[in-house]
């Protein structure tokens, strides 16, 4: 990711990908299950919100630090807790667009 790359060279994008409702990753455990609880937050938030908006169920949702930045997006038209999504975290701010082209592009 070019970005990441350019933002921080010592900072390291950490994949996950959800399926079935479980999560796995190339990062340890105890990181994996962190990006498990933060996926299952901002999805609960974000079906909150789109339900007082009436705009459906999400397909995407994430949050930006100083330092940090998360960002999950559903792989496939289905938006269900079973259905599979990508996500990924790194130790950098960096642009949303950026991230969620690389989770949802054919690469990943």
């Amino acid at each position: 990711m070019t970005t990441a790359e350019s933002s921080s060279s010592s900072a390291e994008l950490l994949l996950f990908q959800v399926a079935d409702g479980a999560v796995t990753g190339d990062a340890s455990q105890e990181v994996t299950e962190a990006f498990a609880a933060d996926l299952q937050g901002l999805r609960h938030f974000a079906r909150r919100i789109g339900a007082c908006l009436d705009l459906g169920e999400p397909w995407h949702a994430g949050f930006r630090e100083e330092d940090y930045t998360l960002l999950w997006a559903c792989q496939t038209e289905g938006t269900g807790d079973a259905d599979p999504v990508a996500g990924g975290t790194i130790e950098s701010r960096v642009p949303y667009f950026e991230l969620i082209e690389h989770l949802t592009s054919a690469e990943s």
